[in-house]
């Protein structure tokens, strides 16, 4: 049972921000931050805090609000008139508690019909504040600096939530050791990778047990799962008219990731699961794994 996120992408000191920023961007708000695994807290180290905080800004600020349905547009609106006024809500708690507004704010001039809202960026967040530490399931998105290592893993980890996370560095191996350390259902080393077959859940009050395979039997277990790219950082983007069913991430839009699958070792004795990402080539190979999961799900009493 999966019960929401407040994951944090944590862009260690030798990130390289332009790669960064091609996963960051869309998964930080995804269909304007309506997701459960979205990046919403962007931990970045005291030195570069200036340099990473405009980049994210400036990318975040080219967005472009309206209609779901035009090529053009990059992000559409909120559900319901409730979760608009959810979202307005905690924006003020951003205010009251000292948080610096960045971008956004309000509702786009623009647009009169909707529930639409400017994505919305604070910075100089304590992760001690609401809007740090309470899924708000909309486009905002907290920037918290760190002193060291330590205080990086320490603020990721400190949240009721356990459901997703991000690590950005150009050095794999450093990135899978940090992962290694962040208790929650999935990491993903320079990018963010969420692949119906690998087990999907959370700790802490992400929720109990593990969705997919052989992992939703053990529904008393906890599963970590950290996707590897050694090679070379993720790309990825979401079209504007990104099907629901597809909602899971996995579209590339003729983007293409791989890397070498790890095998699954002996995962009765070990909470930590090692495992890579499929190789995606666009709608087709997307369309036969939803089917192939379907298939499986069918078979499987469990499932």
């Amino acid at each position: 049972f999966e019960l929401g996120g407040k994951s944090a992408a944590t862009v260690l000191e030798d990130a390289d921000i332009d790669h960064m920023l091609q996963s960051l961007v869309p998964y930080s708000m995804p269909i304007a931050g309506q997701v459960c695994f979205s990046l919403t807290r962007l931990l970045v180290p005291e030195s570069r805090k200036r340099e990473v905080t405009d980049a994210y800004v400036g990318a975040i600020a080219a967005l472009r609000l309206g209609d779901p349905f035009a090529d053009t547009t990059r992000m559409g609106p909120l559900a319901m008139a409730r979760q608009l006024q959810r979202v307005q809500d905690y924006i003020a708690s951003g205010h009251a508690q000292g948080a610096t507004l960045l971008l956004g704010g309000g509702r786009p001039a623009s647009l009169s019909r909707g529930y639409y809202i400017v994505p919305t960026v604070f910075g100089d967040v304590d992760n001690a504040m609401t809007i740090a530490q309470e899924e708000i399931f909309g486009p905002v998105v907290s920037i918290i600096s760190y002193t060291d290592l330590d205080d990086a893993v320490r603020i990721a980890n400190d949240t009721i939530f356990g459901l997703h996370g991000a690590v950005y560095t150009p050095d794999a191996e450093r990135g899978y050791a940090v992962a290694r350390r962040l208790r929650s259902g999935s990491v993903t080393v320079n990018g963010l990778i969420v692949d119906p077959t690998m087990p999907f859940g959370g700790f802490k009050q992400s929720g109990i047990g593990r969705a997919a395979r052989r992992q939703a039997r053990g529904g008393h277990r906890r599963f970590r799962c950290l996707p590897r790219n050694q090679d070379r950082l993720f790309r990825l983007t979401m079209p504007a008219r990104t099907p629901l069913l597809l909602l899971s991430g996995l579209l590339c839009d003729d983007t293409v990731w791989a890397s070498q699958r790890q095998g699954l070792s002996d995962i009765a004795d070990s909470d930590t699961i090692d495992i890579s990402a499929i190789d995606f080539r666009g709608f087709d190979r997307i369309e036969a794994m939803a089917a192939s999961v379907l298939r499986d799900a069918k078979d499987d009493p469990v499932l």
